[in-house]
Parts: C-alpha cells; structure tokens; sequence
C-alpha cells in the first residue's frame, strides 16, 4: 500500500508560545498543536463552502482527522532542535500619545490628547501578547513570561497518509448530498493555517506566525503544496482558495468564512517582524484609546467603550470593544471582565468559559525577505444564541456597536489612513 508524504519545512516569524509539558518553562513544537489548528482552519474552511452547515462539516472533520468511532486516515509528525527561551525583556519599545498619534496618523492635537494615558507609554508588542507577556515586578521590566520559540527558528512538519484520501459523500441538512475531496480541502486548510494564521498563545494576534520555505515531496509524487515566495502569489492564491469558502450564508453561528470575509495587507513592509507587529499593536491601540470618549468628534460612539475605564458611573451596558472578542478584563475583579453566559454567575459555577474568540486575526508574513501585515477578519455571532454578555452586575444582547467595532477600525485604517488595503 503506497503512503502519500508531504515534508515541509517552516521558519518561525514571530515568538511562538506553543505550551510543553510547563508552558511557563517549556515551549513544545508538536503534532498535537498542528492538529489542533488545522481542524480550526478545516472547519472555517469548509463552514464556508457548506454555508454553515455544522453537521455536515463535522462529518467531514471526522473523516479527515478521526473521532471516538473511527481513526483518522492522516499522519502528522512534527520534528525541531530548539531551545525554549522565558523570563527575559520583550521585544519592542513602549510608545508615548505622540508616537502613537505619528503612528495612527494623527495630527490634530485633540486626537493625540485622547491617546494619553496617565500611566505613561504602552509597548504595542507587549499589548498584543498580553499574558504570555507582562510587567514583572521583581525585575521592574515587562518580560516573556512563558517560554516560547524564537523567531527565525527551523521547524519541520511531516503529512503523512495511505493510498488517496477519499472522497467523502455528506448528506446536507437540507436533505441534499454532496461530493467532497478531503485532500483538496486539507490543502486548503494547511494554506489558511501558514498564510493567515498561526500557533501556540496570542496567535490571533500575530504570534506564532510561520513561514513556508521548502516542501519536500516523494520521487515522481506530485506536488501536494507550494511555498508562496512573493506577494503577489499569496494574492493570487488567496483568490482562488478561498473564493469557493466565501460563499452566501446568514451570519456565521461559529467562525467560517462567509461573504462578510475580508482579508487586508498592509500598505507598507516592514524590516522586521518586530516592527510589523508594533505597527499593528500601535494601531489598536490608538483606536482603541480614541473611540468611545466624550470628546470624540463621532457622535455615535461618544461616552461608549473607554468611558468604562475612567468613570464608576458608567452608561448602562456593555463596552463595545466586546466586539473584539471576550472575555474582556476592564479591571480587577469578576464584576469588571466582559463575558457572556446564561444567567446569573453562581460561586463556583465554571459550566461556561464565557470566551469567544476574536473576528480579527493578525498575521505577519514574509515574502522575500521583507515583512507584511495580513489581517483576516471573520465575523460571527459574538455570543451563542439565546445568552447574553454581563458587565459590572449588568446583562445585555450584543449591540450593533459591538459588532460594528472591528469592521470600524479595519475602515478606518483601510479608508482613512491607507495603511492597510483589502485584499480578498
């Protein structure tokens, strides 16, 4: 029986906080992680081209990586010499309301007012790695607390599996029944997971980044995968690959692509992926600092979100940036974090996590030795049907500013300040 192998090998972009036996000791370069993220993109995939038929795509995810009643057909294997680095000063360098404002590109002093905070500058890296990063008061420094994989690291992924994988006969919910390749449907996964997204902690937010730099195939076998060399081609492949997933559908129960989609890149490249990720730290930052305030030349957003963080009194409600994903911390304490649930929060009651992952994902690639941003935004329902976000002892539906808040800033960088540019 003739066994299909696919050998590809990776370089890290970005740090990857990819969690070992100790995640705050150990950073592990393993299948189970690949995995993990090639179901996601699988599912967000093929949600797309089955228009969120959740039954069907499970029979398909079940087909492709197994489940209790049956084995999955596919082998991955996962293979690295690397050293596992902790405790030592992050990268970047914290930014002041003027840097913040040059970077957002403002220049009306009033806007760069509203960027200021009385604690002072905020590291744009450190604000997207928030958690596996933080301020270490012992060392009086913001650090890498949990260990992770440099960037410019050499990985090696092995796909392996038996004769073809099979094409798959789904029945529909509709009642319908439909052909699916599982090879060309994982070979579109494995394209979203390298090109849009990432592994390990905060790989939403731009780490755990990887770059394809050779694929590896048996003698006379044909090629499964090809790394994407320019940007131009990851344009032309993001067309053609994702076309089919973006189908017409209602909004999305759960993240798959839909023609709500988008994908942007940046305007401008970057010399390194340090800088790439500050600029887009910068930007959330700005956004963030600026939206929501009283003073806010924008009537509709005035005395929304920020206004949370300076006021014990606040509006009745929910923070709109809710919208970028929850549970959302606005202090200290259970009544000042943002998540959904059911009903009442009873003492010990852990039945729901409350979390729901953010719509924007961030990605920085390399193409040719220079550095781009890529951001993927994938809107679904912000909370499952029939429960609602609780804040500060108060209980809402989400509102049509939370789930307009990150479709706002992507306008706003992509239309106003032309730092980004929508792709797909």
């Amino acid at each position: 029986m003739k066994f299909h192998r696919v050998e590809l090998e990776l370089k890290t972009v970005t740090p990857a906080f990819i969690g070992g036996s100790d995640p705050a000791t150990d950073a592990e370069w393993a299948a189970k992680s690949v995995r993990g993220h090639l179901r996601w993109w699988f599912r967000a995939v093929m949600g797309g081209e089955l228009q969120g038929d959740a039954g069907a795509v499970r029979e398909l995810e079940d087909h492709l990586f197994g489940a209790t009643s049956q084995k999955s057909p596919l082998r991955i294997l996962a293979s690295s010499n690397h050293e596992s680095l902790v405790g030592d000063a992050a990268d970047g360098h914290p930014l002041d309301e003027t840097q913040l404002g040059d970077e957002w590109g403002a220049t009306d002093p009033a806007v760069r007012a509203r960027l200021r905070l009385s604690r002072g500058a905020t590291n744009p890296i450190a604000y997207l790695g928030f958690g596996p990063i933080a301020w270490n008061r012992e060392q009086h420094k913001v650090i890498y607390e949990r260990a992770r994989i440099r960037p410019g690291h050499s990985l090696r992924l092995l796909l392996q599996w038996r004769d073809r994988l099979p094409e798959v006969e789904i029945k529909r919910a509709s009642g319908a029944k439909q052909h699916i390749n599982l090879e060309a449907a994982l070979q579109k996964a494995l394209w979203c997971w390298l090109h849009l997204g990432g592994i390990g902690g905060r790989s939403r937010r731009g780490f755990g980044s990887l770059e394809c730099v050779a694929v590896h195939m048996r003698n006379g076998e044909r090629t499964f995968f090809e790394p994407i060399k320019t940007l131009a081609r990851f344009e032309e492949d993001a067309k053609s690959l994702l076309e089919t997933a973006r189908t017409a559908s209602a909004v999305a129960m759960w993240s798959h692509f839909t023609n709500d989609t988008r994908i942007y890149l940046s305007t401008t490249s970057y010399p390194a992926w340090g800088n790439a990720l500050s600029a887009a730290g910068a930007w959330l930052i700005a956004f963030r600092r600026r939206y929501g305030l009283a003073s806010d030349e924008r009537t509709s957003v005035r005395n929304r979100d920020y206004v949370w963080l300076k006021s014990s009194a606040s509006p009745a409600g929910v923070p709109d940036r809710a919208g970028f994903g929850l549970p959302l911390p606005f202090g200290q304490g259970e009544d000042l974090v943002a998540a959904w649930r059911s009903g009442g929060r009873r003492s010990g009651d852990h039945e729901e996590s409350g979390r729901r992952g953010s719509p924007l994902l961030i990605h920085v690639a390399r193409f040719e030795g220079k550095h781009h941003l890529v951001f993927t935004y994938m809107p679904a329902l912000l909370v499952p049907k029939d429960k609602e976000i609780y804040f500060r002892g108060q209980h809402s539906e989400p509102t049509v500013g939370q789930k307009k808040i990150v479709s706002d800033f992507l306008d706003d960088l992509a239309d106003v300040k032309k730092k980004i540019r929508r792709a797909l």
